[in-house]
């Protein structure tokens, strides 16, 4: 597994965003998944595109794994670097998922595993893992078959329930989409802090994503002027971007 993940970080380091759910499968899911101990090409335990026959206002989903005919774990894909904070986005998988045999459902960007427990009237969250965790390799471990079956999965969450916003809070950092340092992330966070903090009055909720839109939105009303030509390098970029500013402010 560790070869694994130390092969997959490497390939996210290079550009490669727009990867759709069969590139994103066969690049980075499918690698974990056989890591893990399941045979994607055994047709007594892969099922692709699995179904429930007759459900309506439903979808298909990417895997169903199986272990003597019991359905052990759904397995659900989307793009690289999607979204997978948005449950509305996935009401007709968890609506597929809640009418199988299955307990648990994956949803995987290629980079980030949810994963929710599953009872006939609910999905519910239960651990997130992104494979940039330091501790990424023993929790994915929870998602092999003979985790799931000798109970070790069941055990591990019964210890370490997962709310679903203390997820989110952890795990967006890590999972971006672009490039940033933990540092530029700490710093993000330590100003938001400090803003909610100080302020007098609660006018709007300020989020991380609310403070980075706002500081690109006037970087980029001034950025037109740029000499792009000589922008050779980070330290010739931040100089820019701080001339950017000085102009904004003395406008």
């Amino acid at each position: 597994m560790k070869e694994a993940l130390d092969s997959i970080r490497s390939q996210l380091q290079m550009n490669l965003g727009g990867l759709d759910e069969r590139k994103t499968d066969r690049y980075f899911v499918s690698t974990i998944l056989e890591e893990l101990g399941w045979d994607l090409a055994n047709l007594n335990e892969t099922v692709m595109d699995y179904a429930v026959k007759g459900l309506e206002q439903a979808t298909e989903i990417y895997y169903a794994l199986y272990s003597q005919n019991v359905l052990l774990l759904l397995v659900d894909i989307r793009p690289l670097y999607s979204d997978l904070t948005n449950l509305n986005s996935f009401t007709k998988t968890f609506r597929t998922a809640q009418h199988s045999p299955a307990k648990y459902l994956a949803l995987s960007n290629g980079v980030e595993w949810r994963l929710f427990s599953v009872t006939p009237e609910e999905t519910s969250l239960v651990m997130v893992v992104s494979v940039n965790d330091e501790g990424a390799e023993e929790k994915l471990l929870l998602l092999s078959k003979e985790a799931i079956l000798d109970g070790r999965l069941t055990n591990y969450l019964s210890n370490h329930l997962v709310e679903e916003k203390a997820a989110d809070d952890e795990r967006k950092p890590r999972n971006r989409g672009y490039q940033i340092t933990d540092a530029t992330h700490n710093g993000i966070n330590s100003l938001r802090k400090k803003i909610v903090n100080n302020r007098s009055v609660k006018d709007q909720e300020i989020s991380n994503s609310l403070i980075v839109e706002t500081v690109l939105s006037v970087f980029l009303e001034t950025a037109d002027g740029f000499a792009y030509e000589d922008i050779s390098n980070a330290v010739v970029l931040k100089k820019k971007v701080i001339d950017s500013f000085k102009k904004y402010f003395s406008s």
